[in-house]
Order: C-alpha cells, then structure tokens, then sequence
C-alpha cells in the first residue's frame, strides 16, 4: 500500500530515509477544513460569529515520512490568503488573513497577519486572537487525518 513503509525500507532495518507526497491532498483537505471552520466568542458585551468565507490561496506541501523506523507528518503551507467574516450584534466586520501553517513534526506554526475593516482595536484584536485560534484548531484536525493515512 501506499501509505505504509516500502518493503525494501523494512528489509533493510527502517534506516532509509523514504517519503510519500499527500500534497494534492493537503491542499484540497485544508480549504475543506478552513471553510467549514466556525468560531463564536464574545468581545465585551458583543457576541461575534467568525467563518471563513473563502480560500483565494492554498498552495504547500503535505508529506508523509519514514525516517529510522519512524513515521513523520511534514507540512508547508505559506502565505495562505483567507477571507474572514465576523457577524456581531452591530454589523459585519470582513477581512483578509495572510497565514503560514507550518510544520516539522515537532512543532506546528500558524503565523496570521490580518486586515479588519471596519477597524475597532478591541474587536480587531479578539478577531485575531480567535481567527489564530482557529487555524491552529484546523490544522490539528489537518495533522490527525493526515497521520490516519499511515
């Protein structure tokens, strides 16, 4: 199967290094995953609903690792471009956030960059802090089925 360790890997003790790209894959899960994210949380008296509205960029690498025996998850995704709505009691804020999703199976990075409009500071920072918080959610689930397909 493809998703398993080479039997020439296994013969020869697990030491080599070996690879399997699911970066199709990847980049057609995550827009999945980031659209179908939702997030509700309160900013002062205000009760704010933030969704995705859209993936104008998802472009990476998804990979699959066995390294000395050990399967591994890599992941690249830089400069994702997502389009954000937050619904509150006092309209719609929209915006724009830049995202690097990043991974060497140690560690996993969401760096997001956002543009708010209307800007307000104080919802302007729980927007970000909860679109952060979001993707960080996202590409947990991303790792989980990506390691599934070992």
């Amino acid at each position: 199967p493809p998703n398993t360790m080479s039997t020439w890997n296994k013969i020869s003790g697990s030491w080599c290094w070996e690879e399997r790209d699911f970066s199709n894959w990847g980049q057609a899960r995550l827009k999945e995953l980031l659209l179908s994210a939702k997030k509700e949380f309160a900013s002062g008296a205000e009760q704010c609903a933030l969704a995705f509205t859209s993936v104008d960029k998802c472009e990476g690498e998804a990979t699959l690792l066995f390294l000395h025996g050990r399967k591994r998850v890599a992941y690249e995704f830089e400069d994702t471009k997502l389009k954000f709505s937050c619904k509150t009691g006092n309209g719609t804020f929209t915006g724009i956030a830049l995202c690097n999703l990043v991974s060497d199976d140690k560690t996993m990075r969401v760096d997001v960059k956002l543009d708010v409009k209307p800007h307000r500071p104080e919802l302007t920072a729980d927007i970000t802090t909860h679109v952060n918080g979001t993707a960080m959610g996202v590409m947990q689930q991303f790792v989980k089925e990506l390691t599934e397909k070992l």
